[in-house]
């Protein structure tokens, strides 16, 4: 009998693990389970699957305990009628028994089935094709022959399948497998498997046989470095295949290789002996350090320089060292100091046993936030473990080290003076300077004051001596701007002097504190909503009793899963999700799950991400909480808060303001209180794989614990209590893929909406500052005061850019911190005559014109198939329901962020706020709110203004009039003169357009920017109307934008006369636009192949507009390939075919 690899399926998509001899059935009889609940097995033979794999890919071990296949291919052969019945007739004796079984629930297992025959169905219809192709390697694996061959290296090919170079058959059956491999790799991308996540299948490694596995077509792994066929394969040989193949694995399974491989060969607890002093700091052996630049550190920390060869392995370890130590943190938050030092302690140990294995604890970090863990409670022997361990993994201890060691004799009940002057002797035995510990460490709480009092109890004359912040730069384009007669003239009249005195600001600033140690604002909602009724302070009270009692599930049932997760993780020191569920109090997490509840119950029908979006936004709701309450613990909620008043004077004080930048003020201030933490402290952010993790067992508990009783619902006087479900899954067909989603009961859809909240929450880090934001004055701080915010949105697999970054001298980036912090210093205001305007048209229906989303009730009703209607024409209504789902959803979405915009710009209707802002990857500013900020859309640019206004002077109305005509786009091409003259023209209706904008002759509708025209016309309109227009004070902002910046930046760099005159770096009188010159370039174009008598180019006559060009040559300049940009011309050209010249478009 030939041995046979057999898939079982793990109730979780993506997750498959092999198992061989399945005529074991005492072994394999619940993982055949489910290979029958698929239809993929036998329900009478064990001898004769009815599934041939070939495993093409390596295997890692999950969080879970089973084993991901990045690609595998999967044969099913057709079944005899005989089988066929014998099946059907065995699993509906099956269905009968299965809900006997105390170990499943009958209801839940047989939901599991159907949507398992659903997506079976589909699966095996997507793979239908390829089975044909895939014959012989059915022929191959199942003929004894080919069972009993034994691989080598002559045989070990791209494939993965064990054949013969030189055979013809061998290569057609080769691109036979490539072909599936892409088709199952399309149906897997998101998760094509809905089983119940309920039923793990654990089972360890040594029953998996190499002779029953095909390594990744990549891998190419010489069989001399495995195990003979039939040996067991272990874990270490399976990560050999996982990092050789690596560059086939997703962004998920590369962050998490490093914390679950080689978890069935943990053993018992080897910790290190302890000494009794602190000896022989060594460097130990340096070359295993992954280096991110040839810059030698100072304080011992490692650098990188990149080899291209082993960039792979680079990125691999640098990933995981950045893994292991945000676990490591949240261990030590958590209060599991014991279980982050044992893991640590065992993945050093394990490099030593798998030098070849790119997980190396390298990262000094990792170690010295262990050892100030063990520093505070003054344990010494583990503080002496861990110097140990850095020893073995070649790790060097830099100033960080030594200060947690002082920290530890600190904290000790009488100081040790001995071995602190060992310490001491040993640390400038290494050339490092006590002074550097307060100059480059970092400290939390109260360690920098144990660690001085360390110190000075060995040494008492000593005194540190905090070198000053560097301030200068090389940067040749700014540099004049740090001229002093600049800085005087530049600073006399800022945007914000005399708008607030200090005690005014501080109390804004006490109340921003407030609200983000809250961790989200209550917004009241614009909407339109009827007058309170009976029936909805009913549903109101239905609400707030179902909410109480949901709050109590939630907690009882999240503090039972949490302890039930730490005892099965009793013993595993790997890296897991346990420390990030403990790192907040049980009642936050509850809190953030009932935001989530309302969230999904609130949304439309059409708001389908899938489960894993869902798992990470709830994940990262975590994380912000955290952020905050780390703050909170290390004491440096209150530096702040102190700091933040005294840097609220800058904004008072002009003699501040003519003598400092804001950053140098905020730097000034930080010199001057040396005492306390750390203020610029890296905030950690959690990893992709962390972040769904968390996500995944909250939602767990959200689907599987929260109900809702229906009949309380209901208005009949006869009610019985019927408990469903608040959410449930559902599996939708998306092309060829299926994708899982998580789903509000109608009910809880019912109930939120008959409650008709009147309240929008959002976290504060999405609506703006009711004081200045904190300056950037480094990479890791500025922006919020206590809430998280990034210099660069990076994400957090971009961990080479980020490295980078922080290598980069903090002095040579003052010029971009100082551009952020002028643009968040600048106070705003709302523009309330356009808010209420726009308000009244929302609650209005809206209007696709005027760029006001209209609600879902505006969208045209579904078509019905009526009867006696041909097929062609049931056709044509199926496609025009699909598009009017499609519309429904958009409108949907726009209607959403229209609500939130007005919500937050009514909110701070009466207040002066600002805007923190930052810079996505490409270097690009943008204020962090992201709903409601002064870059957004017409609507919300019009309902802005400047906080502080200016006197128009002698020539700023006209300036006004032309930025009127500037949005109205009727005169882009004309000089200056003629657009200041066609304004005067056009007075009256200008003055009609701000007298009366909805009753009026309504001139402003017309204009190319609407709302920001209405503004201006008002604007114009009250200066007009002054009794010295050169005296009146004008609020209104100027938005200008350069001429296609991307290509001016090039005309720039290359001296491009010609390209420069084009992009409005050359002075004329008429203003240039190289959009149409290049649709003038390709009109000449058209014309010579027209009358060369190329067909396409004579239909195209009259075509090339500017408007066709315009997407494709801003966007050259950002990477846009061919093919991108026939989509971006491709709408144009079809509207152009079917309505001018009623050419059909296939």
């Amino acid at each position: 009998m030939a041995e046979s690899a057999v898939l079982l399926f793990s109730w979780k998509a993506s997750k498959l693990l092999a198992r061989s001899h399945i005529h074991n059935y005492v072994h394999l009889k619940c993982c055949r389970r489910c290979l029958w609940a698929l239809g993929l097995v036998h329900s009478h033979s064990v001898h004769k699957p009815e599934i041939c794999l070939v495993l093409q890919s390596t295997h890692l071990p999950s969080a879970d305990g089973t084993r991901t296949l990045s690609n595998l291919y999967f044969l099913k052969p057709a079944l005899s009628p005989s089988e066929s019945i014998k099946k059907d007739k065995y699993r509906n004796k099956k269905q009968k028994n299965i809900g006997k079984r105390k170990d499943y629930s009958q209801t839940k297992l047989e939901k599991d089935l159907i949507l398992v025959d659903k997506t079976r169905k589909s699966l095996v219809t997507i793979l239908e094709a390829h089975v044909t192709r895939m014959k012989s390697i059915e022929n191959m694996l199942l003929h004894p022959a080919h069972a009993s061959m034994k691989p080598d290296e002559h045989h070990f090919q791209n494939g993965g399948i064990w054949h013969n170079k030189s055979s013809k058959a061998q290569r057609e059956l080769k691109n036979a497998s490539e072909d599936y491999h892409h088709a199952f790799k399309e149906v897997m991308k998101d998760g094509v498997i809905p089983l119940d996540d309920n039923i793990a299948f654990l089972a360890s490694a040594n029953t998996l046989k190499t002779s029953d596995i095909v390594p990744h077509d990549q891998c190419q792994l010489p069989l001399s470095s495995q195990k003979q066929s039939g040996d067991a394969l272990t874990a270490d040989t399976a990560e050999k295949h996982l990092r050789i193949s690596g560059d086939h694995l997703t962004s998920v399974q590369k962050s998490i290789i490093s914390q679950t491989i080689g978890q069935q060969n943990v053993t018992q607890d080897n910790r290190l002996e302890t000494s009794t002093a602190f000896t022989d700091f060594e460097d130990g052996n340096t070359d295993s350090h992954i280096h991110l630049s040839k810059t030698a550190q100072t304080d011992g920390s490692s650098k990188v320089h990149v080899d291209e060869k082993n960039m792979l392995p680079a990125v691999v370890a640098l990933g995981f060292n950045n893994n292991l130590k945000v676990f490591v943190d949240a261990c030590i938050s958590a209060k599991m100091v014991a279980r982050a030092h044992a893991t640590v302690s065992y993945y050093v140990k394990r490099a030593q046993h798998r030098p070849k294995v790119n997980s190396n604890v390298s990262d000094v970090g990792i170690f010295n936030l262990v050892a100030h863990a063990w520093a505070k409670q003054g344990n010494t022997e583990k503080v002496k473990e861990v110097f140990r361990m850095m020893r073995e993994a070649g790790v060097s201890l830099n100033h960080q080290s030594y200060a947690a060691a002082f920290e530890c004799v600190a904290s000790q009940t009488t100081t040790d003076k001995t071995l602190g002057k060992k310490i001491l002797s040993q640390l400038e035995k290494k050339g490092l300077r006590v002074e550097a510990i307060f100059n480059n460490c970092e400290f939390r709480g109260d360690g920098k004051e144990k660690v001085f009092a360390a110190i000075k109890a060995i040494r008492p004359t000593f005194v540190p001596d905090p070198p000053p912040a560097l301030k200068g730069y090389s940067a040749k384009l700014v540099m004049h701007l740090n001229e002093e007669d600049m800085k005087a003239s530049g600073r006399l009249d800022t945007p914000y002097s005399g708008l607030f005195t200090k005690e005014e600001l501080i109390i804004r600033g006490r109340q921003q504190c407030k609200a983000e140690l809250k961790g989200q604002v209550a917004v009241k909602s614009i909407e339109w909503k009827p007058p309170l009724d009976s029936r909805t302070i009913e549903m109101r009270k239905i609400l707030e009793e179902s909410q109480k009692k949901w709050k109590e599930t939630l907690h009882d049932a999240f503090v039972k899963n949490v302890k039930i997760l730490s005892h099965k993780l009793s013993s595993t020191k790997v890296v897991n999700v346990l420390p990030f569920l403990r790192v907040l109090k049980a009642e936050d997490y509850v809190d953030i799950m009932l935001q989530e509840v309302r969230l999904l119950a609130e949304s439309s029908e059409t708001f389908s991400p899938g489960v894993q979006i869902l798992y990470r936004g709830l994940g990262q709701k975590v994380q912000n909480r955290y952020a905050t309450q780390v703050k909170i613990n290390d004491q440096l909620t209150s530096k702040i808060q102190k700091l933040y008043s005294e840097y609220l004077q800058y904004f008072t004080d002009v003699r501040l303001t003519c003598e400092k930048i804001p950053r140098e003020y905020w730097q000034s201030l930080l010199e001057a209180s040396p005492e306390g933490p750390t203020v610029d402290v890296e905030e950690k952010g959690w990893p992709f794989h962390v972040l769904t993790g968390v996500g995944r067992f909250l939602y767990d508990i959200l689907v599987h614990e929260l109900k809702i009783d229906t009949a309380a619902l209901m208005t009949s006087k006869e009610k019985m209590s019927k408990y469903m479900p608040i959410f449930y899954k559902i599996f939708r067909n998306v092309g060829v893929q299926v994708k899982e989603e998580i789903k509000p009961h109608p009910a809880v859809v019912k109930l939120f909406k008959g409650a008709a909240e009147e309240q929008l929450l959002f976290e504060t880090n999405l609506v703006p500052m009711l004081s200045p934001p904190i300056p950037w004055s480094s990479t890791k701080y500025g922006g919020y005061i206590l809430s998280s915010a990034r210099l660069i949105r990076l994400p957090f697999m971009a961990s080479q850019q980020q490295a980078l970054l922080d290598q980069a001298p903090s002095n040579q980036l003052y010029p971009v911190f100082d551009s952020l912090n002028q643009l968040g210093a600048c106070p705003w205001i709302i523009n309330e005559p356009i808010l209420d305007l726009v308000i009244e048209l929302f609650n209005n229906k809206g209007s696709v014109e005027l760029d006001v989303a209209p609600p879902v009730s505006e969208c045209p009703q579904l078509p019905k198939i009526l009867p006696g209607m041909t097929k062609e024409e049931k056709a044509n209504v199926s496609k025009e329901c699909l598009a009017i789902k499609r519309k429904r959803a958009e409108m949907y979405s726009l209607w959403c962020d229209a609500l939130y915009r007005l919500s937050i710009a009514d909110h701070f209707r009466k207040e002066v706020f600002w805007f923190p802002h930052n810079l996505d990857f490409r270097g690009r500013v943008y204020p962090c709110p992201p709903h409601f900020n002064h870059l957004g859309s017409d609507v919300a640019r019009s309902i802005l203004k400047f906080a502080k206004g200016q006197p128009l002077g002698k020539h700023g109305l006209d300036w006004i009039k032309i930025q009127l005509i500037n949005l109205t786009g009727l005169k882009k091409r004309n000089p200056v003169s003629e657009r200041l003259a066609f304004a005067n023209q056009m007075i009256a209706n200008i003055l009609d357009s701000a007298d009366k904008p909805m009753t009026g002759s309504k001139w402003w509708m017309s204009s190319d920017e609407p709302w920001q025209t209405l503004a201006c016309c008002i604007e114009v309109a009250k200066a007009t109307r002054s009794p010295d227009p050169d005296k009146y004070i004008c609020h209104l902002p100027v938005h200008q934008d350069g001429s296609c910046n991307g290509l001016q930046h090039y005309a720039a760099l290359g001296r491009d006369q010609h390209g420069a005159e084009q992009v409005n770096l050359f002075p004329f009188d008429v203003p240039q636009d190289v959009y149409s010159g290049v649709a003038s370039m390709v009109e000449s174009l058209r014309q010579k192949d027209a009358e060369s008598g190329i067909e396409i180019a004579r239909v195209l006559e009259g075509f090339i507009k500017r408007k066709v060009v315009k997407q494709t040559v801003m966007t050259v300049v950002y990477g846009v390939t061919r093919y991108g940009a026939r989509l971006q011309v491709f709408p144009q050209t079809k509207f152009f075919l079917i309505n001018l010249l009623h050419m059909p478009i296939l």
